[in-house]
Formats: structure tokens, sequence, C-alpha cells
């Protein structure tokens, strides 16, 4: 597999702004974390995810992508006043993102596993 970190924090950055501009269509609420957690952390997992099955390293690029998402989407649409906060929050809550970036690795691994003792 090859790194293309670029390639990684860009769709990540997409898949995580794209979060943030459906969570009013799903929650009601501008913020994802103010409507439902479990679409903002579920959002932000399913971002990791895709981006990983995608291009699948470098893993910091994952994580990276999707807080400048999220950042690029708040000041975007205007921050305020507590803009700061919520870039700690976002994160932190990046984690996530993470998780679902190791899980697309560790399927990726086992695809190419079975592959090769096909």
């Amino acid at each position: 597999m090859k790194s293309n970190p670029v390639l990684s924090i860009a769709i990540s950055g997409i898949l995580a702004a794209l979060v943030w501009i459906f969570s009013s269509h799903f929650t009601g609420r501008p913020e994802p974390w103010d409507g439902s957690f479990s679409y903002y952390l579920g959002g932000l997992f399913l971002a990791g995810f895709i981006s990983a099955l995608i291009a699948p390293l470098p893993v910091w690029g994952h994580y990276l992508g999707v807080v400048l998402g999220q950042v690029a989407y708040m000041v975007l649409s205007g921050g305020g006043a507590l803009i700061l906060l919520g870039i700690a929050f976002a994160s932190l809550w990046s984690i996530s993102a993470l998780f679902g970036a190791a899980l697309a690795l560790a399927v990726r691994f086992a695809l190419m596993r079975t592959r090769e003792t096909a």
C-alpha cells in the first residue's frame, strides 16, 4: 500500500464536513454534537472508515483530515464566539475517526490475506 497523505486528508476532510452539512437534516440541530451524539460519533467513525478504504495510509492523515474538515466548516459557516471551544471538542471527538480507519485497515489486511491464500 502506498502512502498518500494529501488524498487521505482530503477525503476524510470532505466526509467530516458532510457530517456537519447534513446535521440539521438528520438531527434538527446545526451542530452535530447538539443533536444526536450517536449521529456525530457515527458519522466521524464512518468518515474515517470510508477514507481509509479509499486511501489507507497514512493513518494520521485521516485524523488530521477529519479535524480540518470540521474546522473548515465551522469557519466558513460563520464561526462564533465559542469557535475555539468547538475546535477543541472537534479535535477530541475526531478520535472516533481513527477507530473507523483502524477497522477499515483491518478489513483491507484480512481481504489481502484471503486473496493471497486463494
